[in-house]
């Protein structure tokens, strides 16, 4: 059972919202239950054929019975409640590596395929994808000479979802972003650190949601990742 938030146990009215064209104008009224369940199953094999490469495969499913969606009520058809009234089956597999060429040198990668697809109420569309059938990362760990590390992380989150509906576009093209992690120990307790996040573009979304991915349903701007750079200083005891 998946555990409730506040909006799941409680409930509380927006404000008048245009819901876009075709259809009616209504209240953003929220009301929910926390009543989903999940099953699921997995199977995984770990293979180490040296001390440099280990292989790990897994392979699960998932079956979700009262999924929360939106759905229309009241007395006009015009408000939109939480309801748990559909259902979600999540099937997929996972492959990670592990390769360490050096000793000075780690590299990490993964993929990762997953197919969702729900039945849901009278808002959400049904039988498309709600998830990236296809992600990936590659990540590289270097220890330089004079107690410097750098690090390097790739990212790839494939599209999902539908453009079919022409009041509500939940079409989400996914994304590609790229990190990297320069780090200076000058004693065993003491990092220096800088890290860049995505680095490779000025911004980009990285999720869907109901109130953000819809822009046209919600009248709210869509949040976006901005390319940021920080340093950190670090101290253990």
């Amino acid at each position: 059972m998946r555990i409730p938030s506040r909006t799941d146990i409680g409930e509380y009215q927006l404000n008048p919202t245009y819901l876009g064209p075709g259809l009616p104008f209504g209240f953003g009224g929220v009301r929910g239950n926390p009543s989903e369940i999940v099953i699921a199953s997995e199977l995984g094999y770990r293979l180490q054929p040296s001390a440099q490469l280990s292989v790990d495969v897994a392979a699960f499913t998932e079956d979700t019975e009262n999924f929360q969606v939106f759905v229309f009520g009241g007395p006009l058809n015009n408000v939109l409640f939480l309801s748990n009234s559909a259902e979600r089956r999540s099937t997929g597999a996972e492959v990670s590596v592990r390769y360490r060429p050096f000793d000075y040198w780690n590299l990490v990668a993964s993929y990762t395929h997953l197919y969702t697809r729900h039945t849901t109420g009278n808002f959400t569309l049904s039988g498309h994808d709600s998830a990236p059938r296809h992600q990936a990362t590659l990540f590289s760990y270097i220890d330089l000479p004079g107690n410097l590390e750098l690090d390097l992380f790739a990212y790839y989150h494939g599209p999902f979802g539908t453009d079919q509906n022409p009041n509500v576009s939940t079409k989400f093209n996914g994304w590609k972003r790229f990190d990297a992690r320069i780090a200076w120990h000058p004693t065993p307790n003491l990092e220096l650190s800088v890290v860049g996040q995505n680095l490779t573009d000025r911004r980009h979304l990285e999720g869907l949601d109901f109130f953000e991915g819809s822009a046209p349903i919600s009248g709210q701007p869509v949040s976006e990742v901005e390319r940021s750079v920080y340093a950190r200083v670090g101290v253990t005891f």
